[in-house]
């Protein structure tokens, strides 16, 4: 048997579990949520599932409950759990709009549609050996010493490849890239696995980094010179946001922020179709047996006075592909809220009784149209200002806790993580497979390119 290891780095303790250091934690947290509550899948890269996907690890250790059960190995000083290759990707199924991007399932790029693909999916996910099994790895020793827990794991395993998950300080909230090999920029959980493990491993680079747009900061700086409402600017991030991690066909020719614009100018060449296509994928949902039907309600403009932050954790209602719905996001109770200024602008949206035949950018629209492009110009050159941490201390802040416009897309982005990590897993154990069953089978295969799965915000 041969151990695919995914190791997610951070600290263990109540008071770090929700921190930025341990987003290698809530990564390994959410995808084991994602197994073991397929209910939830439906609407797993949403704000709808906040609160699910998001907790402290530890709490699942020693839990008799879902496919995926974590210990505590402490010989191995370290939290583990094991589950086999194929349970560990067939939540793919459930994303057509991912299994696009796996050119093993459509070598020669024929127009399939979702039920098509998921069929191929599991056929050839029903042809793979069981020889793999995917073994998940919380290092014990604290972040400074993860590399101690990492080299007794090798001796005792057969570790043919190995996956590792965390933090990274200069890349901004909300971007995520792949990289195979380098060196440890700096962080100090991959000096110390470089240290004591002499392997190369797949690095998933989770920025903690400044966002200028989900931090308060942006609030005081803009709001009271602009005619900008930031509520309905952040809004429209998200929404733009949500719809790149569903791989919206616009984002092929344009970056997030030339959408953002796009949308907010009203530009006639953004065709608004574009976002409906990962929605109608993940409809396909409904016709799987194994496909609980999560609670819905129906679909409605929100109408809101903000005034305050816990008042503005109840706007963020709207789903990917511009649709709003009356549900409030909810945090984690463990999550601790970040208090911020007195400064954010009151904003009144109204309910638009014909919402049922406009487009989906109407509701965003109607609330926005009042930029102007100086002040656009404005917010995107102080956003390029505060890329990192800002002027706090990296220590204080790299242990400080997500803040509350944060938290909200903290959810859809480990979902998303763990997507890409189950399609890398299938794709390069399909690609083995069939080397194996060739004359040459002393050919070693690499994970594929994952340019097409990084979320850059360009």
């Amino acid at each position: 048997m041969q151990t695919i290891a995914i190791v997610g780095l951070g600290n263990i303790g109540t008071k770090y579990a929700m921190t930025r250091h341990n987003i290698g934690f809530l990564s390994l947290y959410a995808i084991t949520q994602m197994l073991n509550n397929p209910y939830i899948l439906h609407n797993s890269l949403n704000y709808q599932n906040t609160k699910t996907l998001l907790g402290d690890l530890e709490s699942l250790v020693d839990k008799k409950k879902g496919i995926m059960q974590w210990q505590n190995q402490k010989s191995m000083q370290s939290f583990q759990a094991k589950i086999s290759l194929k349970d560990f990707v067939s939540p793919l199924e459930y994303f057509p709009f991912f299994l696009t991007q796996l050119k093993c399932l459509n070598p020669h790029k024929k127009p399939l549609d979702s039920l098509e693909l998921q069929k191929i999916f599991r056929e050839k996910l029903g042809s793979l050996s069981n020889e793999y099994e995917i073994l998940c790895i919380a290092p014990t020793t604290f972040m400074n010493r993860s590399g101690i827990a990492l080299q007794s794991i090798e001796k005792k395993c057969n570790i043919a490849q190995m996956i590792v998950i965390y933090d990274d300080l200069d890349t901004r909230f909300g971007n995520l890239s792949f990289r195979y090999k380098g060196g440890s920029g700096g962080h100090n959980g991959l000096k110390s696995i470089h240290e004591y493990v002499k392997r190369d491993y797949l690095r998933v680079k989770l920025g903690i980094g400044n966002n200028i747009i989900l931090h308060d900061m942006l609030d005081s700086l803009v709001a009271h010179n602009t005619r900008v409402s930031i509520e309905s600017f952040r809004t429209l991030f998200y929404e733009t946001y949500l719809e790149k991690l569903c791989m919206a066909k616009i984002f092929k020719t344009k970056s997030l922020f030339k959408v953002m614009e796009s949308k907010i100018f009203m530009d006639k060449n953004l065709d608004s179709n574009d976002f409906n296509i990962g929605c109608q994928q993940m409809s396909s949902m409904d016709s799987n047996p194994c496909h609980v039907e999560c609670n819905k309600t129906s679909n409605k403009n929100f109408e809101k006075d903000i005034s305050n932050t816990t008042q503005y954790n109840k706007i963020l209602e709207s789903q990917p592909f511009g649709r709003v719905q009356g549900v409030e996001v909810q945090d984690n109770g463990n999550l601790e809220s970040t208090q911020s200024t007195d400064s954010i602008n009151s904003v009144t949206t109204t309910q638009n009784k014909d919402s049922k035949t406009s487009t989906p950018n109407t509701n965003l629209t109607q609330k926005i149209d009042s930029i102007k492009q100086e002040d656009y110009e404005a917010i995107m050159n102080l956003f390029s200002s505060y890329q990192k941490s800002g002027d706090k201390e990296v220590a204080n802040y790299v242990l400080s806790p997500f803040n509350t416009h944060e938290k909200t897309l903290l959810a859809p982005l480990l979902a998303y993580n763990g997507l890409v990590v189950m399609a890398t897993l299938f794709e390069w154990a399909y690609r083995n497979h069939n080397t194996q069953t060739s004359t040459d089978s002393t050919q070693t295969q690499t994970f594929m390119p994952l340019d097409p799965f990084s979320v850059l915000l360009k």
